[in-house]
């Protein structure tokens, strides 16, 4: 009779564990894993104050895969017209990166690639 309360004790206690790990799992994945989460990857920075053509150029940028965070700002002549640009990102220490939202910028905004300044977001 002892010895089955022990083997019943003993598969309680693999079953809660196993519940508990599997819990841990799923909490993870959704914490660090899901590209969903504002947090990760996708996320688009816009401050106060941003104008729409920023805006929509962090969205757009953002999707580039390795960007992170972003914050964009983009200097206009009197028409309105995009002359330069300044990106800060968190992808920005990749070459690869860098030269993905170097092309997509300059091919967006209609300036020379001269014209975009990147700079590495600190942490």
């Amino acid at each position: 009779m002892e010895l089955k309360i022990r083997k019943d004790k003993r598969l309680l206690q693999t079953i809660v564990l196993s519940a508990i790990a599997l819990l841990l799992l799923f909490f993870s994945y959704f914490i660090f894993i899901n590209k969903n989460n504002p947090s990760t990857d996708a996320f688009v920075q816009t401050q106060t104050g941003a104008s729409q053509l920023e805006v929509k150029l962090c969205s757009i940028l953002s999707e580039i895969e390795g960007v992170g965070k972003i914050n964009a700002y983009i200097n206009q002549n009197n028409q309105g017209e995009a002359v330069s640009a300044v990106l800060v990102f968190e992808g920005a220490n990749r070459l690869s990166v860098r030269m993905d939202v170097l092309k997509a910028t300059s091919c967006a905004l209609g300036i020379s690639q001269k014209d975009v300044a990147i700079y590495q977001m600190t942490k």
